[in-house]
């Protein structure tokens, strides 16, 4: 018995949108894909991995600030250049990859590699545990009118943000930032961690 993955459900789905710029059906592709990113991926990675744990325990040592103990999922909203897709540096080159958290395993296969970055190169920047929204970027990739994917993008993240919210045993690990085009990544976490209720201001220990 074939099963289908989730990167087949986002090519399938991805394939299956519309090419031209007509307005998006209620329930479009941004809603399919969010809905399948959180039932498809992020529920299972959180029945396997406590990430707000993993980032408390990675804190014991202390070496740096880490305002936030949830994954921050990146979703980038606007078109423009591809880069992104393979490198969330790319998004802002004020963010410094520091290390690797090993991902889970689901269906044979990694999944959910906590990255750490820091913000600016001083010892004293705060850092976040990032990830990129896997369906965002092959919807970038297999589409290719930017208003398409920036419509189809927002709608993404409104998706995400409200299934998010309906389940807390999610919430409790993901945060969610929308990219806005233009807008500096690193205010955007920055601000994030200062809106965050309770705080969660702990410190983390980074090896280079």
């Amino acid at each position: 018995v074939h099963r289908i993955s989730f990167s087949e459900i986002t090519q399938q789905a991805v394939s299956a949108a519309p090419r031209a710029a007509e307005p998006a059906a209620p329930g479009g592709i941004g809603v399919y894909l969010a809905w399948s990113f959180v039932h498809g991926y992020l529920t299972m990675a959180a029945q396997k991995r406590d990430a707000a744990a993993e980032l408390r325990r990675l804190a014991e040592d202390g070496e740096l600030s880490l305002p936030l103990t949830r994954v921050v999922v990146l979703c980038p909203t606007g078109g423009g250049s591809d880069d992104w897709t393979e490198d969330i540096t790319a998004l802002d080159n004020q963010l410094q990859p520091l290390r690797d958290v090993s991902g889970v395993q689901l269906s044979g296969r990694s999944y959910g590699d906590l990255s750490i970055y820091r913000v600016g190169s001083g010892a004293g920047g705060a850092c976040f545990a990032l990830e990129l929204a896997t369906p965002l970027r092959t919807l970038r990739l297999g589409t290719a009118a930017d208003e398409l994917y920036e419509r189809e993008a927002r709608s993404f993240v409104t998706e995400l943000q409200t299934l998010l919210k309906e389940t807390p045993e999610l919430s409790a690990s993901y945060s969610v930032l929308a990219v806005q085009p233009g807008a500096s990544v690193s205010d955007q976490l920055q601000q994030l961690a200062r809106d965050d209720t309770p705080p969660r201001r702990v410190s983390c220990p980074v090896t280079q």
